[in-house]
């Protein structure tokens, strides 16, 4: 097996290792329970002995999912590299177990890999046999212990770390990913002043979403401009149609929202939010008299962003929306559905 160097002690800068679910390749539901069995086992065992980041299923399930790497696949060398390697993970361990009927019993044969993704490279590959009986706990128990023995190659010890005078509690970035969109659709006015006014078709709507790890791997915030224009409805008793004038409306709404993404599946995620903003309006009025003005007032609301994965950089974005407008003392409900794509930088 390949051997590295031990860390350095004088980096300042904790390692990110990344434990991912042990499989079981044949899929035998006596055994599933061994995958969480497993897993668990060898993420506390490296807790207990060693100062690194962990990087955990809520990290690195969402890369997987972007970049159609199957976690049926997660104990292969090939999915386990490329995985470590988008989710930022200096060392992976990975493995799966099969479920062998031989002649004397039942035996569980458990495979794992110690990967060093900058240099894609095994650190260590080992296979465990053992009956798969009542004394299976203790065959996870040993995978564990062997699977720490060859880590301490690589990861320095709690001990070591904390003599050096470094702080071993994990870290996260301040800044994830970063996406932009373009969605254009159509909006509805519900009570308030909305007996008033008219929307025109469609809406066009530009948003920039930026994911903050610091708080939570799927907490982002998103600020958000749709543009959209309305006109006086007809007959109505609005003081502008009474002195014969008419008027057309550009709105120009900017939100800030805070949400989370949820994963739905391979290729589908939910990004509800909720936010706040301001509303600006220019309104042009013809007809009798000309002329233009300017007001403001504030809006508030909530929806979610669905997003269909066409590839690991662009998705399909549909956008559902519901804001109340404050103006004049009136709330004015405004819904609105918006379609279109995004991408990620």
């Amino acid at each position: 097996m390949g051997m590295l160097i031990p860390a350095s002690l004088n980096a300042q800068t904790l390692k990110s290792v990344m434990t991912l679910d042990f499989i079981n390749i044949e899929k035998k539901e006596n055994f599933q329970y061994l995958e969480a069995s497993l897993t668990d086992a060898v993420r506390e065992k490296l807790k207990q002995n060693f100062a690194f980041k962990d990087i955990t299923p809520d990290i690195y399930q969402p890369v997987a999912d972007q970049n159609y790497i199957y976690r049926k696949d997660f104990y292969t060398e090939t999915a386990a590299t490329n995985l470590g390697l988008l989710a930022k993970g200096d060392i992976v361990i990975a493995g799966g177990f099969r479920i062998v009927e031989t002649r004397k019993n039942t035996e569980i044969r458990i495979s794992v890999l110690l990967i060093d993704t900058a240099k894609k490279k095994n650190i260590a590959e080992f296979t465990e046999k053992a009956p798969a009986d009542a004394s299976i706990f203790e065959t996870v128990e040993k995978i564990a212990t062997r699977i720490t023995k060859e880590a301490a190659a690589v990861l320095p010890s709690k001990e070591d770390f904390q003599r050096k005078g470094y702080s071993t509690s994990e870290s996260r970035p301040w800044f994830g990913e970063l996406a932009v969109g373009l969605r254009a659709g159509g909006t509805i006015y519900y009570e308030g002043l909305a007996r008033y006014f008219k929307p025109e078709q469609p809406a066009i709507n530009m948003n920039l979403t930026l994911f903050l790890p610091i708080i939570w791997q799927r907490f982002f915030v998103q600020g958000d401009l749709t543009i959209m224009r309305h006109y006086l409805k007809e007959g109505n008793d609005a003081i502008v149609q009474t002195l014969q004038l008419s008027g057309t409306t550009s709105n120009y709404v900017l939100i800030n929202y805070v949400g989370v993404s949820i994963s739905a599946g391979k290729y589908f995620a939910i990004l509800p939010k909720i936010g706040a903003g301001y509303v600006m309006q220019t309104t042009q009025v013809t007809g009798s008299a000309q002329g233009n003005f300017n007001n403001g007032f504030i809006a508030f609301g909530a929806g979610a962003d669905l997003l269909f994965s066409i590839n690991k950089n662009l998705d399909l974005s549909l956008g559902l929306l519901s804001l109340g407008e404050l103006e004049q003392y009136t709330l004015t409900y405004v819904f609105q559905g918006m379609l279109g794509i995004r991408l990620r930088l």
